[in-house]
């Protein structure tokens, strides 16, 4: 089928993205959350305590995680410290707080530290791993939010400066489920935090629409399209191929469409 390329950019970016099709590049995720400063007499709660059915982790930073193994089920508690309510342990998680049930309180013996939490009884095994909880936090909430779009998410992954309070920019990595990697550019201000996708996130049903219209437009008949479900995230210079099919006739023919900027400005060939 000999059809010349067309460019549709400002069409489509009027059309459909008005419509939520481009759900980036900028998705801001903010926290009232701030860390409490952790009193000295209560620095004994600190490191990472394990058993056999649980952990329980508690940073310099305030990051806390709870993890407690019930069956085949595990529950789990991440967030930051919030302060004590007599032994218990108040943690700030999104725009709430969860009390952590502390039954007997940290205290050594033959050189060996543990607490009761939640029925749990605990052994101290080393300082905490202030980062690993940083960045898996904040991972996750890059990750809830881009779910929340319908864009799906295999992994992400943060770097060392997402541990470091100071650091106002850094850039973690998002991969799909079909192995394709984005940046994610990420500024915290406080405990505000946002992060902005450094590429286009295209809707399929809408670029389906949109193809129909263009063909029906310059053909004078009506089409069928099918492209990759949900959310299509592609950087500039990237292709993907929407087959669609003639009506009429029934022919089946494959529209290429090429992202020209993180703006979701797009060349469509049939």
């Amino acid at each position: 089928m000999n059809v010349r390329s067309t460019r549709f950019g400002k069409t489509l970016a009027s059309m459909l993205f008005a419509s939520s099709l481009l759900l980036g590049p900028q998705v801001a995720c903010k926290s009232k959350s701030t860390p409490v400063a952790i009193p000295e007499d209560k620095k004994v709660y600190l490191g990472y305590w394990t058993s056999a059915d649980g952990t329980f982790t508690l940073s310099e930073d305030g990051a806390i995680v709870f993890e407690k193994k019930s069956g085949s089920s595990t529950s789990k508690v991440s967030g930051t410290f919030a302060g004590f309510d007599g032994n218990n342990i108040k943690v700030n998680i999104g725009f709430g707080t969860k009390t952590i049930a502390v039954q007997t309180p940290p205290a050594e013996s033959n050189g060996t530290a543990t607490m009761t939490i939640d029925g749990l009884t605990l052994t101290k095994k080393g300082e905490a791993s202030s980062g690993k909880d940083q960045r898996e936090r904040l991972a996750n909430s890059i990750r809830d939010t881009f779910l929340k779009k319908n864009i799906i998410v295999r992994t992400i992954t943060c770097p060392p400066a997402a541990n470091q309070p100071t650091v106002a920019e850094f850039v973690c990595v998002l991969e799909t489920p079909s192995g394709e990697k984005f940046n994610v550019n990420v500024k915290r201000a406080g405990s505000d935090i946002s992060y902005e996708l450094d590429a286009a996130a295209l809707e399929a049903s809408k670029l389906e629409k949109f193809i129909e219209e263009g063909y029906e437009k310059k053909e004078h008949r009506r089409a069928t399209a099918k492209c990759p479900a949900g959310v299509i995230v592609k950087k500039p210079g990237d292709q993907l191929k929407c087959d669609f099919t003639d009506d009429k006739s029934k022919k089946a023919y494959t529209a290429t469409i090429t992202v020209e900027d993180k703006a979701g400005h797009v060349q469509v060939r049939f």
